[in-house]
Order: structure tokens, then sequence, then C-alpha cells
């Protein structure tokens, strides 16, 4: 990642497996853990040897990139949804970005925004501070107990949600990496645009770089894209696609 998008650990998280004396880290797409977190329930934490030995990690009991233990409860997913959506279609008013993608993006990565990151810094997709500062006069926030493995504890603080989506949709509609992409996707007319066409925009930005694995990002993103409640391989009555669909 450059320094205008350097994020939390690639999206990858760490977690600690013995082999002998030897001590291995396996790394695991952070926005599948996060979402495993928020549907099965708080597992034990894993935590990297150096966090595990620190006594005042071990005493906070939530890994770094978790959400809060016991959170999000259903109703609180629903408020996360009813909040970041209307946000999400300003993102895409504002920077051509699909608004069914940034939403679920929002709410994949930040455990409906219950991870450290998103209830202390309104930080919802992991964005860090750039070796220059925080961006736009904004504060910063330190993630502790966060592994060595991923480098850079300080996190861009966000005013508030809005300031954090239209962050990464200008992002993602801007840097030279994506342009391409999102204007492709913003050349075709809302009442032409199918379902396919906002799942091939998430693995295209995904290869260009906000995420380490293309097919297995686009899946997280196509099932919570499908029933933002109760992520699924089925679209439910509450699919997020047509808030980038319009009617014919």
């Amino acid at each position: 990642m450059g320094q205008a998008e350097q994020r939390r650990g690639s999206r990858e998280t760490v977690a600690r497996c013995a082999k002998g004396k030897t001590m291995y880290f396996l790394k695991h797409n952070l926005a599948s853990y996060v979402l495993a977190v928020v549907l099965a329930g708080p597992p034990i934490v894993a935590m990297a040897a150096d966090v595990e030995n620190d006594p005042d990690c071990k005493q906070l009991n939530w890994g770094p990139y978790d959400p809060k233990p016991g959170h999000p409860t259903a109703a609180e997913r629903q408020a996360f949804i009813d909040k970041i959506v209307p946000i999400a279609k300003k993102g895409e008013e504002r920077f051509k970005v699909p608004a069914a993608a940034i939403a679920a993006m929002a709410m994949q990565e930040s455990g409906y925004g219950y991870t450290r990151t998103a209830l202390n810094a309104n930080n919802l997709f992991g964005f860090k501070v750039p070796s220059n500062g925080p961006p736009g006069g904004r504060g910063k926030y330190t993630l502790v107990c966060q592994p060595k493995e991923d480098r850079g504890k300080d996190y861009i603080a966000f005013r508030d949600y809005e300031d954090a989506v239209m962050f990464v949709a200008e992002k993602l509609s801007t840097l030279p990496r994506y342009v391409k992409v999102t204007a492709e996707y913003a050349s075709i007319p809302g009442d032409k645009r199918t379902k396919d066409d906002i799942v091939k925009w998430v693995y295209r930005i995904a290869k260009a770089g906000y995420n380490c694995c293309p097919e297995k990002y686009r899946k997280q993103i196509s099932r919570m894209m499908n029933d933002p409640i109760s992520p699924s391989d089925s679209e439910s009555k509450s699919t997020l696609y047509s808030l980038s669909i319009q009617s014919k």
C-alpha cells in the first residue's frame, strides 16, 4: 500500500501457531475474520507472541481487530445499516463508487462499527496515518496491542462515519490504481447496471491493491450485499444492490 492508503495489516490479522519450539504466524484475511466474530461470537482471543506476553493486553482480552466482545447484537447491526446506507448513497453521488459495495465494505471491515478503530476513531476501513501526518487536519488514534508484524499503530481519526466513507470513496475514485475501475463502473447508466457490475467493481479494486485476496474478498462482500443482516450466498429482501441499481 502507498502512504495515501496504508491500511490495517493489508486487511490481515495475525494469529499464533506453535510447532515444536518455533513460533509461526498465520495471516488471515481481516474482513473474513471480523465477520466470523460478529456472526459466531468472539473466540478465545488469538494474539501474536509479543502481544500475548504483554500483561496489559492480556487484561484487555479484546483482540486488536475484533469487534467488542458481545457485540454487535442483531439490533446493533440494523442500527449500523440504517446509519451507513444513506452515507454510502452520498458517496456514490459524489464519487461514483457503488453505494451497495461501500456500505457492505464498511459493515464487513468494521464489525458493524464495533472494532476498536471504529468505536474510538470512526475508522471503518482501517486506514492508517501516513508518514506526513493525519490528512485534512484530522486526528489520530493509536491501536494498542497490535502485533509487531502489522507496522504502524496510528490510525486516522475521522470526524464521523460520513467523513470516513467520503475519504475512502474519494480514494477509490481518484487514486491512479482505481481510476479506470471506478470510471468504467460509473459509465454504466443506473438503469442498465446489474448485480454483476457491482461485484465486478469489488473484485477489480481488490485486485488493484485494496485487498490481498481479490476472489475471497469478492465473495465476502457479495454475501454481505446479498443480505447485510446475515450474509448469504442468496439474495434476501434486504439486499443492498438496489442502492446502486435504478428501477427501469
